[in-house]
């Protein structure tokens, strides 16, 4: 069913198959959108219905939907078939990657005549594989390769080749690390518990194993139960505290999921800093512990060299960061590799303090990578959410493993989009607006840096952060202030009610209610005030105001209140505008309304919150005094759209006092927006330099990745997979017009792609000249077992069946009746033609077909000898034999025209007879037989393969010229008495009686087998080739290849055109007196071996069984590169 296109909906007796075509489509389908199998199955039940071709069951009633479970089951190990194709693809490229240092060895010393291409030795010689000694701790789990010492893991090079295709590591953090990551988790990827696991069918590529997660989570157990180390972290502890309780993910115990009705909570990912998804992780528990992060990390380093270092972003990568330098939580030799930062929009809900260590736009080397690349992740596996929800466990495994493949994939392609983007988007306005702001500011760039590094000494300063037992007692007088506001507000309101409608006994007692709960609500914000022992706080505020150190607590807090309610609401509206923008999943216009009115509800206390703000900021400049040295708060806009770009509400109110005179950094305005313009310029440059590092490596994985492609291309032991080898090709060639840009320009990659295409050709001639110094036994049967199993045992029952040996050759006469003995349990052949040409009453006694009495005299006469023997040919010379079919048949190393991707189009040539031009066709069908080593060939292969090797050899050798191709239906028509006139217009615009060399194709049909003849006219030569040397049918052959020449001589001379045959008897000598085929299908290629033998001057070739496989795949190649011929 598979070989004929179509693909079982079950194993064992299988009711329904679905076309392989169909399952491709859908697969394409369901990559780009998602759809679920229902949808599909549905969709063809309808169709059949109202077609008259309804589904029904035993009991002669319709099926709901009969086609869903078999088209699943059929859509599933179709995609695992293709998986395992792509395995081999990726063996097949890393042994061409592997050779590469071989080949240069190889090809660059003439005297090295010993030609070894083991791919172990070559790995190690490259170094990938280090010699091991002693008993080595295995591996749990990681890349099936292990890195070099220069080099990344090969997967990893495969899904990202800007971040990871570098041959040099050790880049400081100050730089921004070699790579940067960002991890994320995302809680919406669920599945429900009672839907169940089924078998495990699949092995992840993206996804870390349950073990290996755990394994972490039992590691950082056991870390954590020690005693922790000092924490010598820049950000003040009671900073990362803070960060921690506002972030959700910010503690591993906050429930996210509720694990009674789902299995699998969500998952976590790790992205490159190009939105290209590396791994990703099974969450299964409440929260997001940090065992899946750290787990994704120490994963990561298992791919990397051991001097690499690594930039992750976080959404709480200060609170991470603190974990590890408290507790081992990393294998040895991570730490010092390590380093975290915060993504950019999580920055902001971050304290001050930790934004100044951890944001990216304030840390050296970051570029202009914002960690933001998990969101768009989630976008796009937004799709299977309500698939995989209910999805058998490891099933949801596989769609979200194969998708993230499939985004992947497709990312890599996009990188010279990504770099293009980034460089005329980001690189050229940023730049542009940091100098407009620079020159504006008025300070150099070496003040501004000097300004900065003060800032982040000031503000980081553990002294500049109230005790918590102040901060308590400063919340507590926060929450009566606000109630005591609210209690004037309702008074006041009373009192203008009274005023205008006069006064009642009820308004009158809710009056005096309120006035005593203010006077009491004021002794306890006194009492609070007196508690607050300011003098707790050490010399910093000596000689200060009381009231106004009182208030300078209360605006540090309210500020961080401020901050806080104003980032939530900025990212609501964002949210929200994005849903109405359509840029997310649209919202409908009644609840686009609820949730801005729901928005708008919280927006009063916000803007209430900033007036007290800015009430506090007015009393303590009235209370201020010079000599204190201490810097004032500013106030905060009441615009809500003005506070969103306003820098002043990140900034913390000081809690210290300044011994010398203000900073200018705090004071100046123009300084603090310099202080950003220049933190932006300086982002904008290490990111150029990076995008500059980063387009070498694509540069430098693009050359050896085509060089792995055109040497596995030159391996015969890759000939079943040489289609998907040659479609990337192509497809990696067409990547050089994607990924050009101005770090790496068009002449490079030309560059590239020639040393590559050198490479194959070099890889070529090596190979043919170690196969032909120790041929390899067996490789095509040993790598493709399962495929070759029912030829394998044809073999084997055909070699059981011929006879041991060959007895001496005999000269047998014409006149000969009696056979040898060994001819005599063979079948006639004499039966061969077809039931097409079959005449009906035609057939002699023998099964035969009856021939003109005349012309079977002449036969008998014109034969004088059929000689079993081919040392030498008529003259008395020995057969001349060609040792260069291979090479003559190599493609050249820069074709002209690259082949045509769609296999399914035709190929056509057309061939100048003299007579005028005939055009041969590769119908769809023949590409498949030609390009499936285990398929026989047909006609239509035999005859226009033939045509296209006498084509190639025209203009190589002038024998071919001197060559008259007939085909197969030639001798069929002879040999089954057709009329004259069919077989003048098969054979007449061959003008073969200009020709002295006639090449006759045999096709025996009964028997299903290929043999062929080849007529010296002008010595009287008749040479047969068959590969199985077949003695029964060796005698029927040549009288029926006689038949033909001197029905085609007689012909000739009817039509007028002079024919001189040989006047000498007939000489008839088989070319291969023993068998060279050793399978059951590759007669028709030993055929086209042969004819291109004669096309240059030779008998026959020197071609061994194992060779037919590379000149098959030669022969498909150069007929792919034919130019397409569209249907009529």
């Amino acid at each position: 069913l598979i070989k004929n296109g179509l693909m079982p909906c079950s194993p064992y007796k299988p009711k329904r198959a679905v076309s392989v075509h169909v399952l491709d489509l859908y697969s394409c389908i369901f990559q780009r959108s998602c759809d679920a199998v229902t949808a599909i199955t549905r969709a063809y039940n309808s169709f059949y219905v109202e077609r008259g071709f309804p589904s029904e069951n035993q009991e002669k009633q319709r099926t709901l939907d009969p086609y869903r479970r078999g088209f699943q089951n059929a859509h599933q190990w179709f995609w695992y078939l293709k998986t395992v194709i792509e395995k081999s693809v990726a063996d097949a490229l890393q042994r061409g990657a592997d050779l590469i240092p071989s080949i240069h060895q190889q090809t660059s010393s003439a005297s090295d005549a010993e030609m070894d291409f083991d791919p172990a030795c070559a790995a190690e010689r490259t170094g990938s594989e280090e010699p091991t000694t002693g008993n080595p701790e295995p591996q749990v789990f990681g890349p099936e390769r292990p890195p070099t010492d220069k080099e990344c893991s090969r997967s990893l090079q495969q899904r990202c080749p800007s971040c990871f295709g570098s041959e040099s590591h050790g880049t400081p953090f100050s730089a921004g690390g070699d790579i940067q990551v960002c991890i994320d988790g995302n809680f919406t990827q669920r599945h429900y518990r009672s839907v169940g696991n089924c078998p495990s069918f699949y092995s992840p590529q993206v996804i870390l194993p349950k073990s290996f997660v755990d394994e972490v989570g039992n590691r950082i157990d056991a870390a954590r139960n020690k005693k922790p180390r000092e924490y010598n972290g820049r950000v003040p502890s009671i900073a990362v505290d803070s960060c921690e309780k506002s972030h959700e993910s910010g503690t591993g115990s906050t429930v996210k999921t509720s694990m009674s009705h789902y299995d699998d909570g969500g998952l976590m990912g790790m992205v490159c800093r190009h939105d290209i998804p590396l791994f990703l992780t099974n969450i299964d528990t409440p929260g997001e512990q940090q065992k899946y992060g750290v787990a994704l990390i120490t994963h990561l380093f298992s791919h990397l060299p051991k001097n690499a270092t690594v930039t992750v972003l976080y959404d709480v990568g200060c609170v991470l960061d603190r974990s590890r330098q408290l507790y081992a939580l990393f294998p040895e030799g991570v730490d010092s590799r390590l380093a975290f930062s915060i993504s950019a929009m999580h920055a902001y809900a971050h304290h001050w303090a930790c934004q100044l260590v951890y944001n990216p736009r304030m840390t050296n080397g970051m570029g202009l990578f914002d960690g933001e690349s998990l969101e768009r992740l989630w976008k796009l596996l937004m799709g299977l959410i309500g698939i995989t929800r209910v999805s058998a466990a490891d099933r949801r495994l596989w769609m979200l493993d194969r998708q993230t493949v499939f985004i992947s994939s497709e990312s890599r392609d996009k990188l010279g989009a990504f770099m293009r983007r980034r460089i005329h988007a980001s690189l050229t306005s940023k730049e542009r607006e940091s100098k407009t702001v620079l020159q504006r500011c008025g300070a150099t760039i070496e003040e501004l840096r000097e300004q900065w590094e003060q800032q982040k000494d000031a503000q980081l300063s553990i002294s500049k952060h109230a005790p918590t037992r102040v901060r308590k007692q400063v919340d507590s007088i926060m929450n009566l202030q606000s109630d005591l506001d609210g209690i004037d507000k309702s008074i006041a309101k009373i009192e203008d009610n009274m005023k205008e409608g006069g006064s009642s006994k009820q308004q009158k007692t809710l009056l005096t209610t309120l006035r005593q709960s203010k006077i009491t609500m004021n002794e306890n914000l006194e009492a609070y005030y007196l508690a607050l022992n300011i003098q707790d706080l050490g010399p910093e505020f000596q000689g200060v105001d009381v009231v106004f150190v009182q208030k300078l607590f209360l605006a540090h807090d309210l500020k961080q209140n401020v901050r806080k309610r104003a980032i939530a609401n900025f990212l609501e509206h964002s949210r929200l505008d994005q849903a109405s923008g359509k840029k997310d999943r649209p919202l409908g216009t009644k609840v686009h309304q609820k949730i801005r009115r729901s928005i708008s509800k919280r927006a009063p206390p916000l803007v209430a919150a900033i007036n007290r703000f800015n009430k506090l900021c007015n009393e303590l400049a009235e209370l201020h005094q010079p000599e204190w040295n201490i810097p004032l708060p500013d106030p905060l806009p009441t615009s809500l759209h003005e506070l969103k770009g306003c820098e002043l509400l990140l900034q913390d109110v000081c809690l210290s006092r300044s011994e010398e005179l203000l900073p200018r950094w705090l004071t100046d305005q123009n300084i603090r927006d310099g202080i950003r313009a220049m933190q932006l310029l300086d982002r904008c440059q290490e990111e150029r330099i990076r995008l500059g590092r980063e387009a070498d490596n694509m540069l430098r994985w693009y050359r050896r990745e085509l060089s792995s492609i055109e040497i596995a291309l030159a391996l015969p032991e890759n000939a079943l997979l040489w289609v998907p080898l040659y479609a990337y090709r192509e497809h990696t060639l067409h990547l050089k017009a994607r990924w050009v840009n101005q770090f790496a320009s068009t002449i490079r990659y030309d560059n590239a792609i020639s040393i590559a295409k050198e490479l194959g050709d070099k890889a070529g001639i090596v190979t043919e000249a170690a196969s032909r110094t120790a041929p390899a036994e067996g490789t095509f049967e040993a790598q493709h077992q399962l495929l070759l199993s029912q030829v394998q045992s044809f073999v084997l029952n055909r070699q059981a069946q011929q006879p041991k040996t060959l007895t001496e050759p005999k000269v047998v006469s014409d006149s000969s009746e009696a056979q040898d003995d060994d001819w005599e349990d063979e079948e006639d052949p004499s039966s061969d033609c077809e039931s097409d040409y079959d005449d009906g009453d035609d057939s002699d006694e023998e099964g035969g077909i009856a021939r003109n009495d005349e012309e079977s005299h002449q036969v008998e006469q014109a034969v004088a000898t059929i000689q079993p023997e081919h040392e030498t040919d008529g003259n008395g010379d020995r057969l001349t034999l060609d040792s260069s079919a291979l090479t003559d048949l190599q493609l050249p190393a820069t074709p002209n025209r690259v082949p045509h991707r769609n296999h399914i189009e035709r190929r056509s040539f057309i061939v100048d007879y003299g007579s005028g031009p005939k055009r041969h066709d590769f119908d769809y069908r023949e590409l498949a037989i030609l390009g499936d080593p285990s398929s026989k060939l047909n006609d239509e292969c035999i005859n226009s393969g033939a045509a296209y090797l006498q084509h190639l050899c025209s203009s190589t050798h002038d024998t071919s010229s001197r060559c008259s191709l007939f085909s197969s239906f030639a001798y069929t028509m002879a040999q089954c008495c057709r009329p004259d006139d069919v077989l003048w217009r098969e054979v007449s615009h061959l003008e073969f009686w200009k020709r002295k060399i006639w090449i006759i194709p045999i096709h025996h049909h009964n028997r299903a087998h290929w043999s062929l003849a080849y007529v010296n006219l002008v010595t009287g030569d008749l040479y047969m080739f068959d590969s199985l040397a077949s003695r029964s049918s060796y005698p029927y052959d040549v009288k029926d290849v006689m038949l033909l020449i001197i029905r085609l001589g007689r012909l000739a001379t009817k039509y007028g055109h002079n024919l001189s045959l040989s006047a000498n008897r007939w000489t008839a000598r088989p070319v291969a007196i023993t068998p060279v085929q050793q399978d059951s299908t590759s007669c028709g290629v030993w055929v086209l071996v042969v004819i291109f033998s004669v096309f240059k001057g030779c008998h026959m070739s020197v071609l061994q069984p194992n060779d037919l496989v590379r000149f098959r795949s030669l022969l498909y190649q150069h007929v792919l590169l034919l130019p397409p011929r569209p249907r009529t």
